[in-house]
This record gives structure tokens, sequence and C-alpha cells, in this order.
């Protein structure tokens, strides 16, 4: 996944893994490790890791665009990213409040909106 990659930060070090929240490549140097993920040198991404959780994931922006959308219109908030602009293939990522997951998945269902996710860890 990350062989071809080089570190965002170092361009003649390759990357060892990308960030959790952003996606990010980072070499051993700037890779920040908690909790059993990696972050990048951008402090609230490991801070946001304790605070939001990771809701879903879908194909393209334009599928996350429709559920923030959708989501904000009914009062919940997130916070996505697209790893995809670092070269990796990860997918787009939203991440909600613990308080928000609940509601924010009910809507989904309510919308019909699942269809358009890839993953949706609290609907197993």
């Amino acid at each position: 996944m990350l062989e071809h990659l080089m570190c965002e930060n170092h361009s003649e070090m390759k990357a060892v893994a990308a960030c959790y929240i952003c996606g990010k490549p980072v070499c051993g140097d700037c890779a920040i490790s908690q909790e059993g993920k990696t972050f990048c040198d951008d402090l609230s991404h490991s801070t946001m890791n304790l605070e939001y959780e990771n809701l879903l994931t879908t194909p393209t922006e334009f599928e996350m665009a429709l559920i923030v959308k959708n989501l904000e219109a009914n009062g919940v908030s997130g916070k996505w990213f697209n790893p995809m602009q670092y070269g990796t293939k990860e997918y787009p990522r939203l991440f909600v409040l613990p308080k928000d997951v609940h509601r924010a998945t009910d809507l989904l269902k309510e919308l019909d909106l699942l269809d358009f996710t890839l993953l949706n860890i609290h609907d197993k």
C-alpha cells in the first residue's frame, strides 16, 4: 500500500505508515503512535482520535459530501478527510463525536444513505 509513497515531510524517506485521520504518508521520524494507530505530525489528529469516532468511509469525495451535507442539515456535524489526496488507496472517512454516533447512524438509515458508504462501523 505505501511501498511507492514517500514521507510528506521528508521527500527522501519512504513512508512507513499513513496518518489514521488524514492519510498523510509519514516516515519513522514523523510517525506518532497511539493506541495502535499512527498519526502525522499534526498534533490535533492524535487528539482528534481521542475525541471523535471514525463513523464511515465512502468510495469518493462526492458520496462523502452528500452524506456530510445531509447529516449537517439534520444537526449532526463531523470532520472528514480524504487520504486519496496523498496517493494512498484509503477512502474518504468521516469522524463524528461519540454522542452523535447513534443519531448519525439512524439518520443514514432514515435517509437511505447507507448504500453510499463502504464502512459503517456502528451498523455491524
